[in-house]
């Protein structure tokens, strides 16, 4: 009895292996990859290393399982992601935008 994780059934069923594969890389490549200038901290390098090694896989064109490319979506539980990335991420974004002024306030109740 494994928890279902949100969307996992859209992935797994509407995208043909090509599109996965693509998918894969992008995400890998923008997100994981130690190349990217919006490297999300990964805490589980065991986990890391099998993204690498699929993402290399996929780019030389040997051939990869489901099960390689669907651990892509265990990267959501990984805590490093949420404590040392995407949440301080947010806090720096609200820091930066600016409050709405009263105007603003004002105008959009009317």
């Amino acid at each position: 009895n494994h928890a279902q994780i949100l969307g996992h059934s859209k992935i797994h069923h509407g995208l043909s292996e090509i599109d996965r594969k693509r998918l894969f890389v992008e995400i890998f490549d923008t997100f994981l990859s130690e190349d990217s200038e919006d490297v999300l901290p990964l805490s589980n390098q065991a986990l890391w290393g099998d993204l690498l090694a699929t993402s290399n896989s996929i780019k030389a064109g040997l051939p990869v399982s489901m099960e390689s490319i669907m651990e892509i979506t265990q990267v959501r539980k990984d805590p490093g992601i949420w404590d040392e990335g995407i949440e301080p991420t947010y806090m720096r974004f609200l820091r930066q935008a600016p409050p709405p002024t009263l105007t603003a306030c004002l105008l959009s109740i009317l």
